[in-house]
């Protein structure tokens, strides 16, 4: 059967290879009318998920610092029923249900567009004169070759350093990138969010409700990986957690754990992820409470702006790791599931090699890295700077301006 599969999947993407290459051609030679249909319009398309976060609007907000937006319309390339929040920008529909008129639009704007900059759907250029980057949405970890191949080719991918990026080009080539030297190690731009004060009380306002955030001694942000995705890329593990976090398996264990949070007085904040199918019950206790997509959006609020804020994370098989890394502060790593997660989806690289600190293996264990957070102690903190040298060339904040500074050298 999953020779089978694999078969069946591998025919589908030769369809859709075909199908995509007839419809370049035919835009190539429409190219003439579609140049002249943008009257004189030159875009730089953004695209995200969740939209306007991550590095491509740090590398929007620089840009526009640098005056570029004089020069070129600025797009974002969004969900057709996506509410769109940040009205500066122009928010334009490239994917889910589009008219006739609005794909019309969506192709004139990527044929003349100047820079195509993405980190996770596929915006493609159809202009050979585009230049199109991805920054990628965390960082290599997961074993999800098959599904990065089919984001269409690219001139040049963001890595994190040296050694990762042996394993980006793994990932990457022959079908996103032809050489090594597509790979950019100037660290993510996503990242430098992570040492700035952002303007977060409106979002802990909303999310607290009654509760204020100085009432409580610690946050700890808890971010797991999905385990169902939204969207069927089979990479599904048969276990479904009732909370949309590992390690709790019942409503005892639940509140067992808030009841130890509010002993210490600390905070759970849980950010479930963007492509965790709905498979789980919302539960808001006194110190448990799960993060509002919407009300984030509404606040202008990044997981990177909720990393700046926490003073621990407890993560798994998720990039989340990588970003936290850089902030030198306590993480705890689920590892409950680890032995289906190797064997149903699996991993770039040998997982406790690069991803070190407190491990997480039953609800005990949870408990004592609470107790370890209240009392201001880091067990983990040795472990944890050899898995920083591994993964991050650049902790300096400044991945944005080495980012920019390339692109300009190129759009000149």
């Amino acid at each position: 059967w999953q020779n089978d599969k694999s078969i069946i999947m591998k025919k589908n993407v030769s369809k859709k290879n075909i199908v995509g290459c007839i419809y370049v051609f035919f835009l190539k030679k429409l190219g003439f009318l579609l140049s002249h249909l943008s009257h004189g319009e030159q875009y730089i398309i953004f695209e995200s998920i969740p939209d306007y976060t991550g590095s491509p609007k740090m590398i929007c907000l620089e840009m526009e610092k640098r005056g570029l937006r004089r020069r070129y319309t600025f797009v974002w390339a969004v969900d057709k029923k996506q509410k769109c929040f940040f009205r500066d920008y122009d928010c334009v529909p490239f994917f889910g249900k589009l008219s006739f008129f609005e794909r019309i639009k969506k192709n004139i704007i990527e044929w003349n567009a100047v820079l195509i900059i993405g980190n996770n759907r596929p915006v493609l250029k159809t202009n050979k004169r585009t230049l199109r980057l991805y920054t990628e949405h965390g960082g290599p970890l997961k074993q999800c070759t098959r599904l990065m191949r089919q984001i269409g080719s690219v001139d040049y991918i963001l890595s994190l350093s040296d050694n990762l990026s042996k394993f980006d080009y793994k990932i990457f080539a022959p079908d996103v990138i032809k050489d090594v030297k597509q790979i950019l190690i100037t660290g993510h731009p996503g990242n430098d969010e992570l040492f700035m004060n952002a303007q977060t009380s409106a979002f802990w306002t909303k999310m607290l409700k009654y509760e204020k955030k100085t009432d409580f001694s610690k946050i700890i942000g808890w971010f797991p990986t999905f385990r169902q995705r939204v969207r069927n890329c089979g990479d599904d593990l048969y276990s479904v957690f009732p909370f949309g976090v590992p390690i709790l398996k019942n409503e005892e264990e639940l509140i067992t754990l808030n009841d130890h949070l509010r002993k210490n007085r600390v905070l759970l904040l849980i950010q479930i992820h963007h492509a965790q199918k709905k498979v789980y019950s919302i539960v808001n206790l006194s110190n448990i409470v799960v993060v509002e997509q919407n009300i984030k959006d509404e606040c202008g609020v990044t997981n990177a702006n909720l990393m700046h804020d926490i003073d621990a994370l407890i993560t798994d098989y998720s990039a989340a790791y990588h970003e936290f890394l850089l902030l030198n502060r306590p993480i705890a790593i689920t590892i409950d599931d680890y032995g289906d997660y190797l064997e149903q989806v699996g991993f770039c690289f040998d997982f406790f090699e690069y991803i070190k600190g407190f491990y997480v293996k039953n609800i005990e264990d949870l408990k004592r890295f609470i107790d370890e957070t209240a009392n201001g102690i880091d067990s983990s903190h040795d472990l944890r700077l050899e898995s920083l040298k591994k993964i991050h060339k650049y902790a300096d904040g400044n991945s944005t301006r080495r980012v920019v500074d390339f692109i300009c050298k190129k759009i000149n």
